[in-house]
């Protein structure tokens, strides 16, 4: 890998971003005087704080009866005033969305146990499903859409508190790769332990073997996909790096009870 310290033409470019930086600052810091000075003159403050704080730790512990249980006190209660981030309604609210939903994907989502890739993920889709909005009711919909998505999925990837990181480790090696054949030894290598050393810390952490909980996550993508996409049964069991499609139907009904195809038609 290049050493950017070395390079002369990256020190220019990082040089010119310090000047433009520092001219952008100074810019933005008349905006702020005038701004700090029009809300106290005004009393327009930020009002959203502890609410948001409220909604990042119910997210945080995946209590979703909690959450809607705020969201009911908050139909109660009086507007809620929010700083002022665009010049038109509908832009407003769009970029306090765009924002709010970072941070549940960036914090409270990933500190709740919620896999680092998919909460990324769907921080991008919510970002661009908010583009598509053209009413402001829309993206209020739409903004109790994600809450409540974020949530009941840290309620779902809910990780015991005493893991250990090899265990963990291991977890986010899977999911990342959950459309390989996942082996116990491929995982042990990327872990940098033993095969037995890695099966002994899943057990403990978890009380089930990592088969088990590769089959579980394998299961649990199969069903997004067979209800998300338009993926065939055999491309979803190619997919996912099984042998065959029996199978994989198999292995779906000894998980879920169901087989793929009854599982769409009693879902969809």
């Amino acid at each position: 890998m290049q050493d950017y310290r070395r390079d002369t033409s990256m020190k220019k470019e990082i040089s010119q971003y310090e000047r433009i930086s520092q001219e952008i600052k100074n810019k933005l810091a008349k905006k702020d005087t005038n701004a700090s000075f029009l809300a106290k003159e005004n009393k327009l403050f930020h009002e959203t704080w502890m609410i948001e704080q409220q909604i990042l730790s119910f997210i945080r512990e995946g209590n979703t009866e909690g959450l809607r249980r705020l969201f009911i006190t908050l139909t109660k209660e009086e507007y809620i005033k929010e700083g002022p981030v665009a010049d038109t309604p509908l832009r407003q609210e769009k970029n306090i969305f765009i924002g709010f939903t970072a941070l549940i994907g960036k914090t409270a989502a990933i500190e709740g146990g919620l896999d680092i890739e998919e909460s990324y993920r769907m921080v991008d889709i919510y970002t661009q499903e908010c583009e598509t909005a053209i009413t402001v009711d829309e993206v209020y919909v739409l903004r109790y859409c994600m809450i409540v998505d974020f949530t009941e999925r840290v309620k779902q990837a809910q990780k015991p508190k005493k893991l250990s990181k090899k265990t963990d480790k291991a977890m986010h090696y899977i999911n990342s790769h959950i459309y390989s054949s996942l082996t116990i030894d491929e995982i042990a290598k990327h872990i940098g332990i033993s095969r037995s050393a890695l099966t002994k810390h899943f057990r403990k952490d978890l009380n089930k073997s990592i088969i088990e909980y590769v089959t579980e996550e394998k299961t649990k993508e199969a069903k997004r996909l067979l209800l998300y996409s338009n993926k065939s049964i055999s491309e979803v069991a190619a997919y996912l790096n099984y042998s065959s499609q029996p199978y994989f139907q198999t292995v779906f009904k000894k998980v879920t009870g169901t087989t793929p195809y009854e599982y769409m038609k009693n879902v969809i």
